[in-house]
């Protein structure tokens, strides 16, 4: 669902909002257990924690406005470019946790926070890990409940932009 669109210094940028559902066959819009993800498209843009609800860019500035509704509430932010991006990967084990890993390119050190995703409920927080050699990051995760949807969040520690990666798929 097309938020905003913005001509920045770096071209066209389209603020997009994707919902993902345990039940994928919902007929309802979004569907009633929708997880959201916020993106940036075009040059310069990301995956971002949370709704986007804005995007404009700042005239004789270079800069771009976003508006993100968040479990927290809605913030603003300025940025030249969202130069972060962040991956995600799940692997169930046999034991019953969930091997987590990814990378944060474009980090300038800190932490991630991974946290499980239920549309019905508050998300929770599986862990916080210290950001590795080339912002690599892993955790190993025992969900109470299943399936469960995980997403990896890093804020910028100078911008404060939380910068985002929200599973596409289920982990059962």
């Amino acid at each position: 669902m097309t938020t905003g669109l913005a001509m920045t210094s770096h071209g066209p940028a389209l603020a997009t909002n994707e919902w993902v559902a345990a039940d994928n066959f919902s007929f309802a819009f979004p569907a009633p257990d929708a997880v959201w993800a916020g993106t940036v498209t075009g040059s310069g843009g990301s995956e971002l924690d949370g709704r986007l609800a804005g995007l404009a860019a700042v005239p004789h500035s270079g800069a771009q406005d976003v508006l993100l509704s968040r479990p927290d509430g809605l913030s603003w932010f300025r940025s030249r470019s969202l130069p972060v991006h962040v991956s995600l990967s799940a692997e169930p084990r046999d034991d019953g946790t969930i091997a987590l890993s990814g990378r944060v390119q474009g980090a300038r050190g800190g932490h991630v926070t991974i946290y499980r995703e239920h549309a019905k409920t508050r998300r929770e927080t599986a862990g916080t890990v210290k950001l590795g050699a080339g912002g690599s990051f892993a955790l190993v995760d025992t969900p109470r409940a299943r399936p469960v949807f995980y997403r990896a969040v890093y804020v910028d520690p100078t911008t404060g932009i939380p910068y985002a990666k929200l599973l596409r798929d289920l982990v059962e």
